[in-house]
C-alpha cells in the first residue's frame, strides 16, 4: 500500500480503460521519473510536480562544471579570462562540435 500525506494510506483503487501504447507510454515515463506507475498517475492527475531522475543528473552535473569554473577562476589571472576560462570548460564538457554556442569562443584566433 503506497503511502500518501502524513501516514495516510491509499487503499482506493481507479480502474481506467487505455490502450496498450498509453501504457507502454506511461510506464516509460513513470520509469524515466523514478516512479512506480501507481505514483506517476497520481502525480500526473493532481497536477503535482515530478522531477525525472535524468533532470537530477543534469542538475548535479551543472553543479559540479560550476564548482569546477569557480575553482579556474580563483586560479586564472590575466587579460585572457575569459577566453581560457571558456576554453577549460569546453575541456571539462569534453563539447566538441556539439556546443557551438561555447566552442566558438574557445577556438584560437
Amino acid at each position: 500500500m503506497a503511502k500518501t500525506k502524513q501516514n495516510e494510506v491509499a487503499t482506493r483503487r481507479l480502474f481506467i480503460r487505455i490502450t496498450d501504447a498509453e501504457k507502454a507510454n506511461i510506464r516509460d515515463q513513470a520509469k524515466r521519473a523514478g516512479l512506480t506507475m501507481s505514483e506517476y498517475m497520481r502525480r500526473i492527475s493532481l497536477n503535482k510536480r515530478i522531477v525525472s531522475k535524468m533532470d537530477q543528473k543534469a542538475l548535479g552535473e551543472l553543479a559540479r562544471l560550476g564548482g569546477l569554473q569557480k575553482h579556474l577562476l580563483k586560479q586564472i589571472k590575466g587579460k585572457r579570462l575569459r577566453r581560457t576560462v571558456l576554453t577549460h570548460i569546453g575541456e571539462a564538457c569534453d563539447c566538441g562540435r556539439s556546443c557551438p554556442h561555447i566552442c566558438k569562443w574557445t577556438r584560437p584566433v
